[in-house]
């Protein structure tokens, strides 16, 4: 049985295991120049990238917010992997894993139960509804329309927690910014064939649309 933790990281090549002194962040890719010590495959300069931003961003954290705790540096690290997961994830496989869903509302959750937010618990759960309705209504009205699913279950879980980061008079402005970089993403990939088979990954968008007007508030 296959998820995100099993089995663990392996050569998609040969299956070798990869072992502890080989799975260092972008310093193990660059000691074995990209290839597998077994079967000296490839390894695809996207790890190390992911790795590279991954850092970059809980550097940025650190550097933004010099009063932050090591609990709320440790937080906030933890929601932009998990949020940098699905980015990946939804764009390549158009898959939002439950996994990271519920890590992304636990952690979300523990930073209102720590009053870190600006908001708080009663207007953040009334945007966080409000964004699911709306994007469901969005999908209905998506699939009379074309008669296919417009938004998966996955984009509908996403929204609702990140509606807890956005004030409700504030959710127009982040909707749109989602849909823009929607938008943007349909055209930069070439895939805009009226075919009804043709899917996109709206995840992404959400995310940055969302994350990027909460920090403009903030």
């Amino acid at each position: 049985m296959k998820n995100l933790s099993v089995p663990g990281s392996h050569c998609p090549a040969c299956n070798k295991k990869i072992t502890w002194y080989e799975n260092i962040p972008v310093i193990s890719w660059l000691l074995l120049r990209g290839q597998c010590s077994a079967c000296r495959s490839k390894i695809s300069a996207q790890y190390p990238a992911v790795e590279l931003i991954t850092g970059l961003l809980f550097l940025a954290i650190v550097w933004l917010n010099p009063s932050f705790t090591l609990l709320q540096n440790t937080v906030y690290t933890s929601i932009c992997a998990t949020a940098l997961a699905l980015i990946l994830i939804d764009y390549k496989k158009q898959l939002l894993p439950d996994l990271l869903l519920g890590i992304l509302l636990i952690l979300t959750l523990f930073i209102y139960a720590q009053n870190w937010n600006f908001l708080v618990f009663s207007e953040g759960l009334k945007s966080a509804i409000i964004s699911y309705c709306v994007l469901w209504l969005l999908s209905r009205l998506g699939h009379t329309w074309k008669g296919t699913t417009m938004m998966g279950e996955g984009d509908l879980k996403l929204v609702f927690i990140l509606g807890f980061y956005i004030e409700p008079l504030k959710l127009p402005h982040a909707f749109t910014a989602a849909f823009a970089l929607f938008i943007a993403q349909v055209v930069l990939s070439g895939k805009t064939s009226k075919n009804k088979s043709t899917t996109h990954a709206f995840g992404p968008a959400l995310i940055l649309g969302f994350l990027i007007f909460q920090s403009l508030i903030k």
